[in-house]
C-alpha cells in the first residue's frame, strides 16, 4: 500500500522552502537493510538490499519506478568455494545496468570470504560469479558504484592489498583481467569506503575514509594505469574529516561530503578543483541543515542533491538540494521517523526526470527501510537544456577522417546510463550507442562534412551537444 505525506510549507534559518511531497513506493521486510541507491534504467529501479531475502544474505531486486512489481531477482547465499563459481553476500553497493545485464558486488561470501563481483540479467538468470576478492589482491566493497570506462571496471576496495588498507583495482566487463593497480598503505589513504571512483581527461579520482598525513581521509587522484598517484587534500578537524561518500565531478570540480568535521563537527559539503587547489566548505553542516552525511552528491538540473543521516526538523535525516556554484542550499524534505522512512545510511539519490528516488535503511512501515520518490518542481523533463557544462564533454581530433573519440568526465551515474547519437546535415541519424566516459566512434563510411552529436543521459539530460567535421 502506498501511502503519500505532506508537507506544510515553512521557513527554516532563511533556506529555502519545504514544499515537496515523498511518495513510499515500497516498505522493506523483516530483516532487510538497503544502504545502497537505486539504478533506473527505462521504466524500472533496480537495487539491492544488505540482509534478508531468502537466504538472509541479502538480495537484488527490480521494481517499476511507481513501486509495482517489485520482485527479488536475486538472493545471495554466502556459498561456494571454488573461485570463478562462487555466491556472496551482504552487498552494500549499487548495480550497473549495461543493456540487459547487471553489474554488482558484495562485500562478504565468495570463493576467499572477501567479496565478489558478479554479473546477471535484468530478469534475474544467467548469474556468473565474475571476481573473487581473495584479500591479497583486495578485500570487501562497500558503497557505491563499479566506474565504467571502456570496457573495463574501476573501483576500490575497503581493505586487503599489500598493506591491508584497501587497493584500486580494474577488471574487464567479462571479469577476465583483474589487476590490483594500486595499493593503499595509510600514509597516502586507507580503508575507501566507496567503491567510485570519478574521471576527468586521463585521470580517476577518489576519496578515502581515513589515512594521510592526519589519519582523517585523502582525496587523490591516479591515472588509469596506477602510476602518478597523487594526495591532492588531506583532510582535518576544520576542512571535515572521515568522509564515506565519493567525488562528484561538474566541469573540473569536485564536490562531496564528509560525515564529520566542520565548524560544528556535524559534516560539511565542500568543492575542490581537480588540480588539489581551490578547497572551499561549501555549507557546514548542523542540526538544522540535517547533519553527518554519509552518502555523496547526485548532479542534475545544474544542482546537486542528497540526504543527511541525521538532523532536519525531526533529527532523522533529510533531503536537500545546493547550486553547483556553492550557493542556494535548500532543504527540500524531512525525514519523519516512526513508520515513516528516516535515517538514510550511505544512501544516495537517484534522479530520473522530474523525480527523486531514494532507500532509507531504517524506518517505513515494517521499520526495516523504505523505497521511496519524490518530484522536486526544480527539474524540468526535457533534454533542451544543456544542465551539465558542455566543457566536460572532449571530442578529438576534430576535423577527423571519420574515427574519432569520445570523452565525458561526469558523475558515474550520469555516464553508466548515457547514450549518444549522432545526425548528419539532413537531421538523419547515422550513429546511435551507449556512451562510455571514453570511446571511439568509427563513421569512417560517412561521406565528408558537419555532423551533429547530442549526449544524452537516461535521467533525459542534455550532457552535451556539438559539431564534429569529418574531412579527409
Amino acid at each position: 500500500m502506498k501511502t503519500v505525506r505532506f508537507l506544510s510549507t515553512i521557513l527554516l534559518l532563511g533556506m529555502g522552502h519545504l514544499n515537496a511531497q515523498i511518495t513510499d513506493l515500497h516498505n522493506f521486510s523483516v530483516n532487510s537493510a538497503p544502504y545502497a541507491d537505486v539504478t533506473t534504467t527505462g521504466n524500472k529501479l533496480f537495487g539491492a538490499s544488505n540482509e534478508g531475502g531468502k537466504n538472509g544474505y541479502g538480495y537484488f531486486f527490480s521494481v517499476n519506478k511507481d513501486g509495482s512489481a517489485f520482485k527479488d531477482i536475486w538472493d545471495c547465499n554466502d556459498t561456494g568455494l571454488v573461485e570463478g563459481n562462487a555466491n556472496g553476500g551482504y552487498p552494500y553497493g549499487d548495480v550497473t545496468v549495461i543493456a540487459n545485464k547487471l553489474y554488482g558486488f558484495n562485500e562478504d561470501g565468495g570463493a576467499f570470504g572477501y567479496g565478489n563481483i558478479f554479473r546477471i540479467d535484468t530478469n534475474g538468470a544467467g548469474y556468473k560469479d565474475l571476481h573473487d576478492f581473495n584479500d591479497t589482491a583486495g578485500a570487501s566493497m562497500e558503497w557505491g558504484a563499479l566506474t565504467l570506462i571502456g570496457n573495463k571496471f574501476f573501483g576500490m576496495t575497503y581493505g586487503g592489498g599489500a598493506y591491508g588498507y584497501g587497493v584500486i583495482f580494474s577488471i574487464d566487463t567479462n571479469g577476465a583481467g583483474y589487476k590490483d593497480i594500486f595499493n593503499f598503505n595509510d600514509t597516502n589513504g586507507a580503508y575507501p569506503q566507496s567503491v567510485s571512483l570519478a574521471v576527468y581527461e586521463d585521470k580517476l579520482y577518489g576519496i578515502t575514509y581515513q589515512g594521510g598525513i592526519n589519519d582523517s581521509g585523502v582525496i587523490f587522484s591516479i591515472d588509469t594505469d596506477g602510476s602518478g598517484y597523487k594526495d591532492l587534500v588531506d583532510f582535518t578537524y576544520s576542512k571535515g574529516y572521515f568522509p564515506y561518500g565519493f567525488l562528484t565531478l561538474v566541469g573540473n570540480k569536485l564536490f562531496g561530503m564528509t560525515y564529520e568535521g566542520g565548524t560544528l563537527d556535524s559534516g560539511v559539503i565542500f568543492s575542490v578543483d581537480t588540480n588539489g587547489i581551490a578547497y572551499k566548505i561549501l555549507v557546514n553542516m548542523d542540526s538544522a541543515t540535517g547533519c553527518f552525511p554519509q552518502g555523496a552528491l547526485t548532479l542534475a538540473r545544474n544542482k546537486l542533491y542528497s540526504m543527511t543521516y541525521q538532523g532536519g526538523a525531526h533529527d532523522s535525516g533529510d533531503i536537500f538540494s545546493i547550486d553547483t556554484n556553492g550557493t542556494g542550499f535548500k532543504r527540500i524534505y524531512d525525514f519523519q521517523g516512526g513508520s515513516s522512512a528516516f535515517y538514510p545510511s550511505g544512501n544516495n539519490i537517484t534522479v530520473s526526470t522530474d523525480t527523486l528516488f531514494g532507500m532509507t535503511w531504517d524506518g517505513g512501515l515494517n521499520g526495516y527501510g523504505e523505497l521511496f520518490m519524490l518530484k522536486d518542481t526544480a527539474l524540468l523533463a526535457s533534454v533542451n537544456t544543456v544542465s551539465i557544462p558542455d566543457a566536460i564533454v572532449k571530442v578529438f581530433p576534430n576535423p577527423n577522417n571519420g574515427i574519432f573519440n569520445i570523452q565525458i568526465a561526469n558523475s558515474h551515474k550520469l555516464i553508466a546510463n548515457s547514450f549518444i547519437e549522432v545526425y548528419n546535415m539532413l537531421g538523419e541519424k547515422v550513429y546511435s550507442a551507449i556512451v562510455n566516459s571514453k570511446m571511439q566512434i568509427d563513421l569512417s563510411n560517412n561521406a565528408d562534412g558537419v555532423y551533429l552529436y547530442r549526449i544524452i543521459a537516461e535521467t533525459r539530460e542534455l550532457i552535451g551537444e556539438g559539431k564534429v567535421v569529418i574531412q579527409r
